[in-house]
């Protein structure tokens, strides 16, 4: 007999109760521009209520957030692939990762054509540089 996914996640039925519909009006008119379009430059209207963290059915995380407003775009490709990840793609303009959980920023990242740069004494600002120079 197979589960479907509400049996395997009763969690699921939550986002098409009354409740969740106010939660998700409320965090949309409080936030209207999706935080991935912004943060790239662009306005783009958010239709997702998100949880920034997950919630993992818990249902205090569940209805008290946090929230952010995204683009059904973003919701369904960016911010799945972080969550499956651990840690987003996102990059500065030096095209860096910006998520301190990403592993080119755990202090060592291996050089292109063999060997470790050491990040350990390097700013933000010279990231860009020691990648560049990895590359060479």
């Amino acid at each position: 007999m197979s589960t479907t996914a509400s049996e395997a996640r009763p969690w699921q039925r939550w986002y098409w109760t009354a409740r969740w519909r106010a939660v998700r009006a409320a965090q949309l008119k409080a936030e209207p521009w999706c935080k991935f379009c912004l943060q790239a430059g662009e306005h783009m209207s958010a239709t997702v209520c998100d949880h920034v963290e997950r919630h993992n059915g818990d249902p205090v995380r569940f209805w008290s957030g946090p929230f952010q407003s995204l683009c059904k775009t973003h919701h369904d490709s960016s911010k799945q692939q972080a969550e499956r990840r651990g840690y987003s793609g996102a990059v500065d303009e030096f095209g860096w990762p910006i998520d301190e959980r990403h592993p080119a920023n755990s202090g060592r990242i291996p050089a292109l054509r063999g060997g470790i740069v050491e990040l350990s004494d390097a700013g933000a600002e010279h990231r860009g540089a020691l990648y560049a120079q990895s590359r060479n």
